[in-house]
């Protein structure tokens, strides 16, 4: 496994694991954003910690951040981290457990690697430009073009 795939599994399995440890589930609600919970300040914190520290030149676009000002641009050989540290946090807030983290490196090619972790099931979505994988176990999309 390239070792960008095998850091997105480590710190989406570190990210479910803090927050299942965490016991907050305040939250705000706004009509452009919809909730934020705590725990997606935290999940996003456990996240861009672990990027800058293994990569700290890469850029980081998080849907937690204030993107207000951001006029987003990828510059020629940067690397772009995007990351929805919560991604379903209306069902985290309400104590559904369907929700899951999800992180995706982009470069110059675009995606060179991403990756979908749901604590609930233990299911760890993993894919780079060679193959896609669900728990180790490499997943196609059908060829089937008609119902």
């Amino acid at each position: 496994m390239p070792d960008e795939l095998t850091f997105i599994a480590e710190t989406l399995r570190n990210t479910a694991t803090e927050i299942n440890n965490f016991s907050g589930r305040k939250s705000s609600y706004s009509k452009i954003k919809g909730y934020l919970a705590e725990a997606d300040l935290l999940a996003h914190q456990v996240v861009t910690d672990s990027i800058r520290s293994s990569f700290s030149q890469d850029y980081i676009f998080s849907e937690e951040d204030d993107h207000e000002d951001c006029n987003i641009k990828h510059e020629v050989d940067t690397r772009t981290w995007i990351l929805d540290p919560i991604c379903g946090t209306t069902n985290y807030v309400r104590g559904i457990p369907f929700y899951a983290h999800s992180l995706c490196l982009l470069d110059n090619d675009g995606v060179l690697a991403s990756g979908i972790y749901h604590l609930g099931f233990d299911d760890l979505f993993l894919a780079d430009r060679e193959e896609s994988t669900l728990n180790r176990l490499v997943v196609k999309v059908s060829e089937t073009e008609n119902l």
